[in-house]
């Protein structure tokens, strides 16, 4: 219960911090991200293969409203092997914003290479929703896996705050 409650607050943080933004969309230079996720395991066994929860930070240029590329590194945790991962990765996202509106939408890829505990390849891509201008919320759904790990394949929900 006491995480349900840490994610409720976080989004509520997250979405009132951001949907007062009223710039217009960043156009060049440096933009960064912070973003809190949930996963379920996708493997065919469903008890075997747990929840896990991730923490990332994603930090890089974006050439123009439209086209980002950075680096990143996360932390995931799995709740019932209480062990972690170390995802370091690149990312590049395509952002669509919607005509003067602050919401926007997004898909971005991840790959990169996890060394820690749950080792291997890291893939990541998403799909999701913008809200705000210069500084924004984000909303993401996405898939994540780890490759050579038997425990590595989620489906995850993303909350964000970029600015």
């Amino acid at each position: 219960m006491k995480k349900l409650r840490f994610l409720v607050a976080a989004i509520a943080l997250l979405c009132s911090t951001s949907m007062f933004a009223q710039a217009d969309y960043p156009e060049k230079g440096y933009s960064g991200s912070v973003e809190f996720a949930y996963g379920i395991g996708i493997h065919d066994d469903w008890v075997a293969d747990p929840s896990r929860i991730n923490i990332t930070t994603v930090h890089g240029y974006q050439f123009n409203p439209y086209l980002f590329v950075g680096a990143g590194i996360g932390v995931k945790y799995w709740l019932d092997y209480e062990t972690i991962s170390l995802p370091i990765f690149a990312d590049v996202r395509g952002t669509l914003p919607l005509g003067s509106s602050p919401v926007a939408l997004f898909a971005d890829f991840r790959v990169g290479y996890s060394p820690v505990d749950i080792y291997g390849v890291y893939v990541a891509p998403s799909i999701g929703v913008r809200l705000g201008r210069a500084k924004a919320a984000t909303f993401a759904f996405g898939y994540e896996m780890t490759q050579n790990a038997t425990v590595g394949s989620t489906l995850n929900f993303r909350v964000g705050f970029e600015w």
